[in-house]
Formats: structure tokens, C-alpha cells, sequence
């Protein structure tokens, strides 16, 4: 005959290992918190990470700053919706070189300048080397740079356009 027992599984667990159940309550609990903090350093680095950032001197140098879609099936058209100093009127534009591979998609910004009276090349910027860098040439031309038309750009487009207006 087996003697009956009338202690439960649960409590013979607490009797036999105490505390276990508490530790790992704290481990979970510090997982949840690990996992949460991740989830936002995550979120935070695709939305804030590598903001575009246009180049002011590709910008000063140019002639117009168009914004438009490059043309459907075209590497070299860019149907503009908008000339930012004033200096394209047509509705299309010829560009003397192929947009370059990397383009973001969608409604783009471009710095030209203009060659013809129906084409134009997009502008190249200068990036000036220090004297820290000793051995470099002092200016060096910048692969032409291409933006997307977003909210942010437009909006540093216009501040960069638009003459301060500090007193002296």
C-alpha cells in the first residue's frame, strides 16, 4: 500500500526551491523592460537617423533648383513642377547627364545648372579641405547630389533661399 500524500505539486515546489518563482518573475519582468527599451532605440534610429541635409554650396552655385518626377521610362528628363530661383519656365527638362543610380524615388529636388535653353546639367558641389588635411588639394568637386522633396528639404531650400534679414 503507497501512503497518499496530501501535499500538491505547487507547494511542494515552493518547499523544495524558494524564491524560485520570484526570480523568475524579476527575470521576466527585466526581459519586458530590455525589450521595450529596444523597441524604442529602434524606432527612434529609422525615423531620426541619417536626415538629409543639402549641400549650401551645391545649392549657391547652381542656377535654378527645379523640383519635379523624372520622366517615366527616362533616365534624363525631369518634368519640373516648380523652379525654386526663377530662372527654368518650361514644363520638361533635359538633363546632360543620366540621374545618378542612387536617386531616391518619388518628387525630387535638383540643383542645375543650365546649359541650353532646353537642357542642363545637374550641379556639382565643392567640399573645401582644411590645412589639417595637409597633402589634399584645397577644394574638391562633390558627385552631384540629387534630394528628395520632402518637407524637411523644402523647407531648408527655402530658409537657404530666402536672404537673411539679421541687423547689423
Amino acid at each position: 500500500m503507497t501512503p497518499t500524500s496530501s501535499v500538491t505539486l505547487p507547494s511542494a515546489i515552493a518547499r523544495v526551491a524558494p524564491g524560485v518563482w520570484e526570480r523568475r518573475l524579476g527575470l521576466l519582468g527585466i526581459g519586458a523592460i530590455a525589450l521595450a527599451w529596444g523597441g524604442i532605440l529602434a524606432t527612434l534610429v529609422v525615423r531620426d537617423s541619417n536626415p538629409v541635409v543639402l549641400n549650401r554650396v551645391q545649392i549657391a552655385a547652381a542656377d535654378d533648383v527645379l523640383q519635379g518626377t523624372l520622366a517615366p521610362g527616362s533616365k534624363d528628363k525631369l518634368r519640373v513642377t516648380k523652379d525654386w530661383k526663377g530662372r527654368w519656365s518650361g514644363k520638361e527638362i533635359t538633363l546632360a547627364e543620366p540621374f545618378p543610380v542612387s536617386m531616391p524615388p518619388g518628387e525630387l529636388l535638383v540643383p542645375v545648372t543650365l546649359t541650353s535653353p532646353k537642357s542642363a546639367q545637374i550641379t556639382h558641389g565643392i567640399l573645401n579641405n582644411y590645412p589639417e588635411h595637409a597633402g589634399l588639394a584645397t577644394r574638391s568637386e562633390v558627385l552631384p547630389l540629387v534630394y528628395p522633396a520632402t518637407d524637411e528639404t523644402i523647407a531648408q531650400l527655402s530658409s537657404l533661399l530666402t536672404p537673411s534679414t539679421s541687423s547689423q
